[in-house]
């Protein structure tokens, strides 16, 4: 998998140097939360390589860290420099607000993915509606642990994120409707692995008996997969005691995936397709005035980067959903991301 990823980062960096086309009729520029990270690599490579497939000036630029003020200032930029279409994983939604207000005034076309902003974006493409996803998040959690009873840790992931703080809801909209689970302590981590990991090696620490971790980041699963594993190996808890649920790419967790003994399933999407599909939707808007697909119906928009087969399902009229995948201990060698 570190060889796939090589390749990936590899392929994103030449096409970033070197544009997509030089005659390309639209300009987009896609701004994700930030450039750490599998996820965000993945994602960059498919709004890069439909740029490719389609004649597009696509350019893929984010903070190094999540900072939503540096991607405000990147989207302004990208008005001033001509683009007409953005792409944007906002870090706050309501912090890029007036950004975004900005953007559709001055003609551009605005499509969300991964989070949502406030304001008048055009549309959001994602690979699950976040509240949904917190319930089957939850409802994960309690198949890995095999019982419905327990106490256990939520991670909210970044404050002001729009997804995060609907899974978040969602987590415990639904664990309450199990009487025996208790959610004890609630943190999160600015989007950050390494204070995911901090947080979940203090709650392992300072709270007893602690069943499981609910995650509504990508940063806090594998975050929270460490820490339960050094808890096991320094005899601090019981194997199969404890289990982490949540979404993030396979590989990222794949040791833990694989043993199956602090995770047994992952709540994924193909990233790189989640990048590819915002990308065509932005796209279609642009070339088509912003007339929005029929709701209800599958968009077959071709294949993806690695020929996978793609699709996009019109939810509504603000919201496209590429397929989610459950990645399991059984399944996890089928996947190469």
């Amino acid at each position: 998998m570190k060889k796939f990823l090589s390749v990936f980062v590899a392929l994103l960096l030449v096409m970033t140097m070197f544009g997509t086309c030089a005659l390309a009729q639209n300009k987009i520029f896609a701004c994700p939360k930030s450039l750490t990270g599998d996820y965000w690599t993945f994602n960059g490579v498919g709004v890069m390589q439909f740029g490719e497939d389609f004649g597009v000036d696509v350019s893929y630029n984010g903070p190094t860290e999540s900072n939503v003020q540096a991607q405000i200032n990147m989207v302004y930029d990208a008005i001033e420099n001509g683009a007409n279409g953005i792409l944007l994983a906002p870090n706050d939604m309501a912090a890029v607000e007036q950004v975004v207000t900005d953007a559709i005034d001055a003609g551009l076309y605005v499509v969300t993915w991964d989070a949502d902003a406030a304001g008048p974006r055009t549309m959001m493409v994602n690979f699950a509606e976040d509240y949904e996803l917190g319930c089957q998040i939850a409802e994960s959690l309690i198949r890995q642990m095999g019982k419905e009873e327990g106490n256990v840790a939520l991670l909210v992931g970044q404050a002001g994120a729009s997804n995060h703080m609907t899974r978040a809801q969602g987590i415990r909209d639904t664990l309450a409707k199990y009487p025996g689970i208790e959610i004890v302590v609630e943190m999160d981590c600015d989007d950050s692995q390494d204070i995911a990991l901090s947080n979940a090696q203090t709650i392992l620490a300072t709270y007893e008996d602690i069943a499981g971790f609910v995650t509504c980041s990508g940063a806090e699963l594998p975050a929270a997969c460490q820490a339960i594993q050094q808890a096991i190996d320094q005899g601090l808890i019981e194997a199969g005691t404890c289990y982490a649920a949540g979404s993030n790419t396979p590989g990222s967790i794949y040791e833990y995936l694989k043993e199956g003994v602090v995770c047994k399933e992952d709540l994924s999407s193909h990233p790189y397709q989640l990048g590819y599909a915002a990308a065509w939707m932005l796209n279609y808007l642009i070339e088509n005035g912003g007339q929005i697909p029929e709701v209800g119906t599958v968009l077959d928009i071709g294949d993806d980067v690695f020929g996978s087969p793609l699709s996009l399902t019109m939810v509504s009229e603000e919201l496209a959903l590429t397929p989610l995948i459950v990645v399991t201990t059984e399944n996890v060698d089928q996947f190469d991301f």
